[in-house]
């Protein structure tokens, strides 16, 4: 046993390691750019940790408006307190989710420990490798998608909530209500998923006599304290109310409230949610063509997994007998049925995705049960074909076309604050105006000016007469342009009509003589 521990300890210092140079490496180029909502959020954090309010001048919200829709806040505050430590980096934004990421591996592995203690050390080894090296994880990730958190979180949240079930101790269900507390700051369908999970649970230990009031009340005033400005933000929504002040912090009126999304359920939605979680969808951050979002071969067990605790369910419920297992079984269904409801991607799903492996884990971990004499040889084998698919995926997108293909993704834009420092520090070339296609949120983050001189809450395309963030018009003399790599007929008018061109990084800026 001290000899396993020992292998135990070393293959998961390497897997550790393995794991923070997926998440870190070329963390700044790879997406490159930034995604029109990591921009606005990583803004916004800017503008909290100077000056105390976002770009719509909003102090402190508990949730932001974003591009009208709403944006959870839990990661623009986590980078505020990054750049309010350490001033503002591209890497600095992208950070959270490699540290939520991690939570997602650390928790993952401590709930397959702590549920299978019975089984080999190595079955929780085997779930940290899933989560290090299956594409949806390395992607969710790498950037700063605010509702990418929900994954971390909830996997942290569920770990408390197992710990408290199964020892039946006040602190764990402090700890459990401030974790799901945490949860609904990650994205707005918490707002859902974690009340019919705690009713589930409920329901499930009162059966099963496991309930105590005390312990659910412990639970229930932390959770209750950090769901208030959350419920009162549904209530100013709702009614169509002014927004309050909490102290520092705004519960803020939003342009468009979006709970008509979520209708009845249908099942080319549940269809849909499937592929978003096993396949992938069309957005190339969230999954890549080629490559199962937890490789195919995950497939059949989690089908095996799935099954077995369904059917063990069954059976343990009409004897009335308590397992923590069920737990990942309510959290993986609620999720399911409430992207059932609406039409789904993957990021949407993405709270998801660790039961999704720990079902494959029990569908590993039953046949272990099944071929005792050949779990050494099972379980190596199973490791060198989960390596081979991480060296092909890894090798794609670290080092080939995915690096390539990503300068022009959907939704993602390039900073272009080298160009605008170039054009402060050289009045002289600054002519008439410089246009940009981009949002003006690209800008914003790339002049880092306060929010109360570019006033973003107006809806500015032009900014002080000089900056246009629009699509690039018929090109006119006496204006500069910013082109992207890959506008390359339109640079290429540039130069034949003499503009002189400036390089930078991913991008040009073009002078009018």
């Amino acid at each position: 046993m001290r000899r396993e521990k020992k292998y135990y300890i070393f293959l998961s210092g390497v897997l550790i390691i393995i794991f923070f140079i997926s998440r870190l490496w070329k963390l700044t180029s790879i997406p490159s750019g930034l995604h029109i909502d990591e921009a606005s959020m990583a803004y916004s954090a800017w503008s909290l940790s100077q000056f105390g309010v976002d770009r719509y001048l909003k102090s402190w919200p508990v949730y932001l408006i974003n591009f009208d829709g709403g944006q959870s806040s839990l990661y623009c505050f986590l980078c505020a307190a990054l750049f309010k430590l350490f001033g503002y980096h591209t890497f600095l934004i992208r950070i959270p989710s490699v540290l939520f990421s991690f939570l997602t591996f650390t928790f993952g592995t401590l709930i397959i420990q702590k549920i299978y203690s019975n089984s080999s050390l190595y079955l929780s080894l085997f779930g940290g490798l899933l989560i290090t090296i299956c594409p949806y994880f390395i992607l969710a990730g790498r950037f700063g998608l605010d509702c990418n958190l929900l994954l971390g979180m909830s996997t942290v949240f569920l770990f408390c909530f197992i710990t408290a079930t199964t020892s039946q101790k006040y602190r764990w269900y402090i700890l459990s209500g401030i974790t799901g507390g945490l949860v609904l700051y990650t994205y707005a369908l918490s707002y859902i998923i974690l009340p019919v999970f705690l009713i589930l649970s409920l329901l499930y230990v009162i059966w099963t006599k496991k309930f105590s009031f005390r312990m659910w009340l412990a639970m229930a005033i932390p959770l209750g304290i950090l769901a208030f400005p959350l419920l009162l933000e549904q209530y100013i929504n709702i009614f169509n109310l002014e927004e309050i002040q909490l102290g520092i912090f705004t519960v803020t009126k939003m342009k468009t409230y979006r709970a008509s999304e979520i209708g009845s359920i249908k099942f080319i939605y549940l269809l849909q949610a499937l592929i978003s979680i096993f396949k992938g969808d069309v957005f190339l951050y969230n999954s890549i063509p080629g490559f199962d979002n937890l490789y195919t071969i995950t497939k059949p067990f989690f089908l095996l997994g799935f099954l077995h605790v369904l059917f063990s369910l069954g059976k343990m419920l009409y004897k009335r007998l308590f397992s923590p297992i069920f737990y990942l079984l309510f959290w993986f269904s609620t999720i399911l049925l409430l992207e059932s409801c609406l039409v789904a991607n993957t990021n949407k799903v993405n709270g998801i995705f660790f039961s999704v492996v720990f079902l494959a884990i029990d569908g590993i971990n039953l046949l272990m049960n099944v071929f005792k004499k050949y779990n050494t040889f099972f379980i190596l084998i199973l490791s060198c074909l989960y390596l081979f698919c991480f060296v092909k995926f890894g090798t794609y997108y670290y080092m080939g076309d995915y690096a390539k293909d990503s300068r022009t993704m959907l939704y993602f834009d390039n900073t272009i604050s080298e160009a605008v420092l170039f054009l402060d520090e050289n009045p002289q070339y600054r002519n008439k105006g410089t246009y940009l296609q981009a949002k003006p949120i690209y800008y914003a983050l790339s002049a880092l000016k306060s929010p109360y001189e570019l006033r973003l809450d107006l809806d500015k395309t032009v900014f002080y007469d000089y900056w246009h963030c629009s699509e690039l018009p018929a090109i006119e003399d006496g204006y500069n342009y910013i082109i992207h790599d890959y506008d390359i007929d339109y640079a290429n008018d540039l130069r034949q009509r003499g503009f002189i061109e400036k390089k930078f990084d991913n991008y040009s800026l073009f002078i009018s003589k």
